[in-house]
């Protein structure tokens, strides 16, 4: 882990290697037109000129394949990766009472969902100065806590968390100090 406070990292890539981009947001989005629609009305049009009987079957593959990046983008949005730790800015923080508070944390992008199901926990780690009570002394080290999500796996670009802070509960304390912008993984 990186920084103290803030666990490091590895951003997620797309299949090519490059940094995630934002997915399609609806059916007019300009990924679909420039690599949906676009492409299916040439290989139709070209195929009605050279052979018209041919027409529905290029219909039918133009279909097929808008079907399919339909999909594969849709597979795409889920952000969370069992393997490794992954930064997110907190957004907002609302304070219910004293000692709790929902925060909200960003997904990488406005359309992304956590790809967690309901019911299941996220881990929350960071670099911590932490007090041992048998011996008094402050060890740096990595701590780690499971959350339950209180926002729903399909809510899009955003997580909440509700947590309630304790006096030694190392990263609710933590997450207690958080600033807006601050990222957390």
């Amino acid at each position: 882990m990186a920084d103290k406070g803030v666990a490091a990292f590895t951003a997620a890539t797309d299949v090519f290697g490059g940094k995630q981009t934002a997915k399609p947001t609806g059916p007019f989005a300009p990924q679909y037109i420039t690599f949906v629609y676009i492409p299916s009305a040439i290989l139709i049009a070209g195929t009605a000129l050279l052979n018209v009987a041919w027409t529905p079957y290029a219909v039918a593959v133009a279909a097929a394949l808008g079907g399919y990046q339909f999909y594969a983008n849709q597979e795409e949005r889920k952000v969370l990766d069992p393997t490794k730790f992954q930064e997110f800015p907190l957004t907002e923080k609302t304070i219910i009472s004293h000692n709790t508070a929902i925060y909200r944390f960003k997904l990488p992008t406005a359309n992304s969902i956590l790809g967690l199901p309901i019911g299941q926990h996220i881990s929350l780690g960071a670099t911590l100065d932490v007090k041992d009570p048998k011996t008094e002394q402050v060890k740096t080290q990595e701590v780690v806590r499971s959350y339950t999500p209180i926002s729903s796996d399909v809510t899009p670009g955003h997580f909440d968390l509700l947590i309630k802070s304790y006096p030694t509960g190392n990263i609710s304390r933590h997450l207690a100090t958080l600033k807006i912008g601050d990222t957390m993984s």
